[in-house]
């Protein structure tokens, strides 16, 4: 909140002329402005992208491997590179149903 000073005071009081400097006004508007973007204004969150390819995605999903015996997730992937790792055999390897005997 900006401070009432008493010269603004007695202008609302008397209906005085309370001269003010151009460069007071700067200085009271960077402060007001710098207010505003403290309390308001976040930053933007920086796109997600492909670890891969780097291109944007709106939904990455993660890819786990085991690294030192313990499963970490390792990358996040688009779409398209998901489909990739799975197809060149990057998923899940199929277990036969049944058994053998």
């Amino acid at each position: 909140m900006i401070e009432v000073t008493d010269e603004m005071v007695a202008a609302s009081l008397d209906g005085g002329d309370v001269y003010i400097d151009a460069g007071d006004i700067r200085e009271g508007l960077a402060a007001v402005l710098a207010l505003v973007e403290r309390d308001h204004l976040q930053p933007t969150a920086e796109s997600p992208r492909c670890s891969d390819c780097g291109r944007t995605a709106r939904e990455l999903r993660p890819w786990h491997e085991t690294v030192g015996g313990r499963r970490m997730v390792v990358a996040r992937l688009g779409p398209t590179c998901w489909r990739k790792r799975m197809d060149t055999g990057g998923g899940r390897q199929a277990l036969p149903i049944g058994g053998g005997r």
